[in-house]
């Protein structure tokens, strides 16, 4: 006995999760996009999500300059790096 499919699948088997999900809003007919087309599609979620992951995790690896006995010579250049790092992908992530 075939089981019965559902009003999406008309042939009553499994989805295909190989393919992905057709959407409206992103048209295929143009093959090169732009940085602009790109930036634009993120959502406000998306970037508030990135800003607080740059920010956090910044001021989380900069709290370890905190630490007694704080870090020194190569060890605080990394720490410091790092968090910089982190702190301008914030930024980045939210701005562009």
């Amino acid at each position: 006995m075939k089981p019965v499919g559902k009003p999406d699948q008309p042939d009553g088997g499994e989805p295909n999760l190989a393919s992905p999900p057709k959407s409206s809003s992103v048209s295929s007919s143009s093959s090169s996009s732009s940085s602009d087309e790109v930036g634009s599609m993120d959502c406000l979620g998306c970037r508030l999500t990135g800003l607080a992951f740059g920010v956090g995790g910044g001021g989380y690896i900069m709290s370890s300059l905190l630490q007694d006995p704080p870090p020194r010579g190569a060890h605080k250049a990394a720490v410091i790096a790092t968090a910089g790092a982190m702190l301008c992908f914030g930024m980045y992530r939210a701005l562009l």
